[in-house]
């Protein structure tokens, strides 16, 4: 059902890990469904190609969860026409991140 609902994000547009999360609870008649359980079924996409994955961004604008690696999926995001100047790199081990400008 992930996989369903990453085919339709458009072309040039990203949804959040908790978006697709409250969209797969809609489908199931579940209350809600974990954002985690979403990040590891898209973590564990087989066809990035087709699929697109790389338009799944944390609900703070992270880009982290990309197994092409963040720098690839920024790439592809901008080849799309997404402004990812708000998007944030996954945070380090010593900071928060930080912002793309």
């Amino acid at each position: 059902m992930v996989t369903s609902i990453m085919l339709s994000i458009p072309f040039g547009a990203t949804s959040t890990y908790a978006q697709i999360a409250a969209e797969v609870a809609r489908r199931t008649g579940r209350k809600q469904m974990s954002a985690q359980a979403v990040g590891g079924a898209v973590g564990r996409n087989p066809i990035v190609l087709i699929v697109p994955c790389h338009r799944v961004v944390a609900t703070n604008g992270s880009l982290r969860g990309y197994a092409g690696g963040v720098n690839r999926k920024e790439w592809l995001l901008e080849m799309e026409g997404v402004n990812v100047s708000g998007l944030l790199t996954p945070p380090a081990a010593d900071d928060g991140g930080e912002t793309r400008e």
